[in-house]
């Protein structure tokens, strides 16, 4: 008699193929398991890594933008080093995207980001609170199908980290190509705000690094570009263009064919209020050091930068109005100490005070401890004056900038490596018995020797509901002081 088979033994058959089959696929691509955050994620070329070894056997993604699709806010990718052919768009908030070992500037720029197209960039950040880290984006296209602008990064968003990339651009300056570019348009308010480009190497494209607004919804604002390395560029190699609260500082910008340029035009809203280069070595570019073009007769405020030699600048290097005094004597590492603090305290009497433009007589109380490293803590600084029977108390809440330098100033004992500090932060200020209210505030404070009575220079602008408080002069009473030490 034939056997006939159960169908419930093929039916548990089947399921198990099933299992085995989806156990398989598990195994062999990189999945999900948990929603959790923070996760960290891997790619490889190969498809095959673990976060501690691009040689491990677990399976991994084979493309960055496969892994960013997969990502939730707040996760890790972690990116193998090899050769990645695609162009990169990250448009999660939060997400940190680094190379395995997290530079590309250490003389190890394994981990290229090579696509075939560059428009509108290589990498587009259009989130927010990105970090992205240590990749070398080279532009390898040649030929006739690419008479358009080329990008490396472009970042669109706000609070965004570029840091300690290499960008190598494809030497033409036919089309305004950038090897970074900050602005917003299309995204959020259309300001892209707060971004930090940070130790990054720029090399063969036509323009460097820009910050840059052409309209009031296609901007950017409070962009800070700080220890990048941006040479033999056929363009310019940082512009601040129509940008306010621009921070370029402790850059090298060498051999390109203008240095550093900066734009402004308030007829068409677009003043670059607040910002300026600081301890930057700026030398040996081909036809100018420094290049303003405004149209608004603003001036370029380039004080405390190496210019290759310690009498200053070559004027013949210098085009518009550049306020370029005093200059840095020394290049950027000696004559802009990044370790060390000031403190003081005091008060100011007089002429002192500027209300929007208008001068007040004003006694003005202050003191404060601010580091060279704004990343070093704590930072305090309180500004307390009366007029016309009120009392305004500002207070800083967060310091986001700060340089020292050494100048003409004769500080005295004990002996410090610099002896100005400036910077700029965010605070709040109360009048009278009205609540806070949000403010910003930029500094420079002298220590110019003992006692400091007479000498020592005390400089705040406070701006707060559009009113701005102009603070400068020498101190009446009390004391500034430079300390070499950073406890």
């Amino acid at each position: 008699m034939a056997m006939k088979s159960s169908p419930v033994v093929l039916k548990t058959w089947y399921v198990s193929i099933a299992c085995i089959m989806l156990l398989s696929a598990l195994l062999l691509f990189p999945v999900r398991i948990s929603l959790a955050s923070p996760a960290v994620l891997v790619v490889d070329d190969d498809g095959f890594a673990s976060p501690t070894d691009c040689d491990g056997s677990d399976p991994a993604y084979s493309s960055i933008q496969a892994a960013i699709a997969a990502a939730f806010p707040g996760d890790e990718i972690v990116v193998c080093p090899g050769v990645y052919s695609e162009q990169v768009t990250i448009g999660r908030d939060g997400l940190r995207v680094r190379s395995f070992d997290g530079s590309a500037v250490d003389g190890t720029p394994d981990t290229v980001i090579q696509p075939g197209e560059l428009t509108p960039a290589a990498v587009l950040i259009t989130a927010n609170g990105v970090v992205f880290q240590g990749f070398y984006i080279k532009d390898a296209t040649t030929g006739t199908g690419h008479a358009h602008v080329h990008r490396g990064v472009f970042v669109q968003g706000d609070n965004n980290v570029i840091l300690n990339n290499k960008v190598e651009g494809r030497g033409t300056c036919r089309f305004a190509d950038v090897g970074i570019l900050v602005r917003g348009g299309g995204v959020g308010n259309g300001v892209a705000e707060n971004n930090l480009i940070e130790n990054n190497e720029v090399t063969n494209t036509c323009n460097g690094i820009a910050t840059v607004s052409i309209a009031t919804n296609n901007a950017a604002a409070y962009t800070t570009i700080k220890g990048n390395t941006v040479k033999n560029n056929l363009g310019i190699g940082i512009a601040a263009d129509r940008t306010p609260s621009a921070l370029v500082g402790f850059n090298e910008v060498t051999e390109n064919e203008i240095g550093l340029k900066y734009n402004s035009d308030s007829e068409k809203g677009l003043p670059a209020t607040g910002t300026k280069f600081r301890c930057n070595d700026v030398y040996g570019n081909e036809i100018y050091d420094a290049q303003n073009i405004a149209t608004d007769n603003s001036i370029m405020d380039a004080e405390f930068n190496w210019w290759g030699s310690n009498t200053g600048p070559d004027p013949s290097k210098i085009s518009g109005s550049v306020d370029y005094v005093p200059w840095l004597t020394a290049p950027k590492e000696e004559g802009c100490p990044q370790k060390g603090r000031m403190t003081g305290g005091g008060v100011l009497r007089g002429e002192v005070l500027f209300i929007n433009k208008t001068k007040v007589s004003a006694t003005v109380n202050f003191g404060f401890e601010v580091h060279c490293n704004n990343e070093k803590e704590p930072n305090n600084l309180q500004i307390n004056w009366r007029v016309g029977g009120q009392t305004f108390i500002f207070h800083l809440t967060a310091m986001n900038y700060a340089a020292c330098f050494e100048t003409a100033a004769d500080q005295g004992m004990p002996p410090a490596p610099f002896d100005t500090h400036v910077g700029s932060g965010e605070g709040r200020l109360k009048i009278g018995p009205s609540p806070w209210t949000p403010a910003t505030i930029q500094w420079m404070f002298v220590d110019d020797g003992e006692p400091g009575v007479g000498k020592d220079i005390f400089h705040a602008v406070i701006i707060a509901d559009s009113t701005s408080y102009v603070i400068s002069g020498k101190i009446s009473g009390g004391n500034m002081q430079a300390h070499p030490d950073d406890p």
